[in-house]
């Protein structure tokens, strides 16, 4: 038979039960939204948002063959050697628009534009695009474009085409995400091996339409 004394344990041991219980289920909430489980859907997801080189040549092909036009880089550019293993990130005037490192044999390429953003250029792309005019004696020689491409203009119809809103990324030739954004031009060398972009503002800075 319980007394007074049996009655009273009971019921401090039935509060810290109770007690213990909701510590318990407050901690479980709370650590639950601080470390959400990872979704390896979204994690696919993610990664698969961001085109590959070659599925984006694929999408641009079509519209390189119905709406592109030749363009010839009529600019002036400096150029060095690269250092081997130098990175470089390329701004234009809207910002970042890419990243790269050099391999023995690279050339640096500066435009003359407003923002005098740097690329890293292979040495037969190089050689192909490009013939000296002057050996500066400095850092930069100075070399004459000749190089042209198929470019294609990121209208708003050809986003909406290609399933984007105003703004996305792309792997680059180089294996670095590169982005886009409505107005810039796409562009491919004549034999469409390979697809990257030009800001809108350096595009028209470097670019003409061929005669």
């Amino acid at each position: 038979m319980l007394n007074k004394n049996n009655l009273i344990g009971c019921t401090e041991m039935g509060k810290r039960i109770q007690y213990l219980f909701l510590v318990s289920i407050y901690f479980l909430i709370h650590f639950s939204c601080i470390h959400p489980k990872t979704n390896p859907e979204a994690i696919s997801f993610e990664k698969s948002s961001i085109l590959s080189q070659e599925a984006f040549l694929n999408r641009m092909t079509p519209h390189f063959k119905q709406s592109g036009a030749l363009y010839q880089k009529y600019k002036r550019i400096y150029a060095r050697k690269a250092l081997e293993n130098e990175k470089i990130r390329t701004i234009t005037n809207d910002g970042l628009e890419t990243t790269n490192t050099a391999k023995k044999g690279d050339f640096v390429v500066k435009n003359q534009t407003g923002a005098q953003e740097m690329y890293i250029v292979t040495k037969e792309a190089f050689y192909k695009r490009y013939r000296l005019l002057k050996e500066d004696g400095g850092e930069f020689s100075e070399y004459q474009s000749i190089g042209k491409v198929i470019g294609v203009e990121l209208t708003p119809s050809l986003l909406n085409r290609l399933g984007f809103k105003t703004e996305f990324e792309f792997v680059a030739p180089w294996g670095e995400k590169m982005v886009a954004k409505k107005g810039d031009y796409i562009v491919s060398p004549p034999e469409q091996n390979e697809v990257y972009r030009i800001a809108r503002k350096e595009f028209f800075e470097t670019y003409q339409l061929e005669e």
